[in-house]
């Protein structure tokens, strides 16, 4: 059986995100903007539009949003060719800050949080236990973030390598 360990104060939220230029050219820095020019707009996202989305959207009068579902590795791609699009992204998602994309005000609280908890075989020994729970126990959004741009990516780092470097820079 599997059993959670300690949680982490990092959070795994969606969140919508634009590139700064369609969201200055749209006027969208919050929900009630995103609201008022989503019919100009295409929200993309790897799952059908969920109920919250849709609720949070027509409380600020977009009743009929555009939405579209794609593999999760096309994300990305799909943010960077930004052409009048919207993107649900992790709030954790490296991608957003290192190319400049914003996270748009309000939208994480139209998505549940997801906390980050590490989980662990029963048989994980306490010795064991309490190494993950240490290392847990450092990990933030800003961290949670760093470890994302370390594995992700054309240069992206084999998780030990990664793990070395988290080391490092958290001593």
């Amino acid at each position: 059986a599997v059993r959670p360990l300690q949680q982490s104060d990092a959070q795994s939220t969606p969140v919508l995100v634009m590139s700064a230029a369609e969201a200055t050219s749209h006027g969208v820095d919050s929900v009630p903007s995103l609201a008022a020019n989503c019919q100009k707009l295409e929200i993309i996202g790897v799952a059908p539009q969920t109920e919250s989305l849709s609720s949070a959207l027509a409380a600020e009068g977009c009743t009929k949003p555009r939405y579209k579902t794609v593999p999760a590795a096309q994300l990305a791609n799909q943010l960077r060719a930004s052409l009048n699009r919207v993107v649900i992204l992790d709030s954790a998602d490296a991608i957003i800050g290192d190319e400049g994309f914003e996270i748009i005000a309000g939208s994480e609280k139209i998505f549940e949080a997801k906390t980050v908890v590490p989980l662990a075989e029963e048989q994980l020994d306490q010795e064991a236990q309490n190494l993950i729970n240490s290392v847990t126990k450092k990990i933030d959004q800003t961290s949670l973030i760093g470890i994302n741009r370390m594995v992700s990516g054309v240069d992206a780092l084999d998780p030990q390598t990664a793990a070395g470097r988290f080391k490092i820079l958290t001593q």
